[in-house]
């Protein structure tokens, strides 16, 4: 689930902004940004496609046997 979600985080639009204010990418899969300063706004409108996104590929995926 994180190796999906890191994937998608990192080939986002906004990965570059959240290297720079140390953002992850399992606190886009919690967090909607709310209150945070309008530098990340654009981020805030892309963090529910990319959760909604992101667990549908996980839940697609074959199960581990591990």
């Amino acid at each position: 689930m994180l190796d999906t979600a890191e994937h998608r985080w990192r080939s986002g639009p906004h990965h570059r902004l959240c290297r720079e204010l140390g953002f992850a990418s399992w606190e886009g899969l919690w967090s909607d940004f709310t209150g945070c300063h309008v530098r990340v706004d654009g981020l805030r409108g892309w963090v529910p496609s990319y959760r909604e996104e992101t667990w549908q590929a996980a839940l697609a995926a074959p199960a581990s046997t591990t």
